[in-house]
């Protein structure tokens, strides 16, 4: 009797919640009968009053994903799918549960694959649906290592690309070497980590980044959004310093702020901003923290205090979940 008394009381409050309105509750209704759109609706009306329920934000993400498959389902239309998908994406928590992770894998692997069976108009569009599918396996992997489907995915990709693409990079960076074009290896560049992309590697690609990273260390490129060029670096008495310029080619503008710049070397070891040395000796006047326009960039400094005889892997800078990076030799 006393289980049934719960079961009782636990009834009567559900209908006092939704008497009184309470949009979580009909929201979560919705989701639950596949009415994904009017679960949308009373989840954003949610999320408006308190942005930071978790379980909120995982049920909108889902809901907009779901949404987008259904449309898939019914149309074949790649792009209403990942248009659902990546808004969905802009409410998944800093720290899912794990409950999450495993559907959202899935959800993942799925997007991919409908990349992979998508038919390009060109070959442009090929090779990009090739590699957002390789992008989005190895992310459905990271999210659950059990992932088979995504795992064999990738090899098939690997099996049938890998080799033509190193040798495209291997011709492009053959031409920057022979005209000295820093394009040309930025174009290389590009081939190679599609290459890496589909978890392959070689001697010769490796040969080859070390020489490209020699050439482009000091040059902005607009593929990686937030470009960083490293024209300078002095090691003193402790202090590694860098002179670097960085350019907004985002379409939004950027703040800039110390804390999300990083410094790496070879041994997985981290380095941030030494703000405190910034302050007592330079007084704060190296890179300035301020907001930059799409088009727009900053000259300054930046001083990070390291071992000596470190050798650095990349300088970089993080930004909504990626990092902007700019490697060494």
């Amino acid at each position: 009797m006393k289980f049934f008394g719960l079961i009782l009381i636990s009834l009567l409050l559900f209908l006092l919640t939704a008497c009184r309105g309470d949009k979580s509750v009909d929201a979560e209704q919705a989701f639950l009968q596949g009415d994904y759109t009017k679960a949308i609706e009373g989840y954003l009306q949610v999320h408006k009053q308190d942005s930071t329920n978790q379980r909120v934000r995982e049920r909108l993400a889902l809901a907009y994903m779901y949404r987008g498959q259904e449309l898939y389902k019914k149309i074949n239309n790649l792009s209403s799918l990942v248009r659902n998908f990546e808004e969905g994406q802009k409410y998944i928590p800093l720290e899912p549960s794990s409950e999450f992770d495993r559907v959202y894998s899935q959800i993942v692997f799925q997007v991919g694959q409908a990349y992979y069976k998508a038919r390009p108009a060109n070959e442009v569009e090929k090779d990009l649906n090739l590699n957002k599918t390789t992008t989005l396996m190895h992310q459905a992997l990271d999210l659950d290592s059990t992932n088979v489907d995504a795992q064999n995915i990738l090899d098939e990709i690997k099996l049938n690309n890998f080799q033509k693409i190193v040798d495209k990079a291997t011709g492009i960076f053959n031409r920057a070497q022979s005209r000295n074009d820093v394009n040309l290896y930025f174009d290389a560049l590009t081939q190679i980590r599609k290459a890496q992309n589909m978890g392959g590697t070689t001697p010769e690609l490796r040969r080859m980044l070390s020489r490209i990273y020699s050439k482009t260390l000091g040059v902005l490129n607009f593929e990686d959004g937030l470009a960083l060029a490293v024209l300078k670096e002095e090691y003193v008495g402790g202090k590694m310093i860098f002179s670097l310029v960085i350019r907004n080619y985002l379409s939004t503008p950027v703040t800039l702020s110390f804390d999300n710049f990083v410094l790496a070397d070879y041994r997985g070891n981290q380095y941030n901003v030494d703000k405190e040395i910034m302050a007592r000796d330079y007084n704060m006047s190296g890179i300035k923290q301020l907001a930059l326009n799409h088009g727009e960039d900053m000259g300054g400094f930046l001083v990070f205090a390291v071992p000596d005889s470190v050798s650095f892997d990349y300088i970089g800078y993080r930004l909504m979940g990626r990092m902007s990076k700019k490697y060494y030799p």
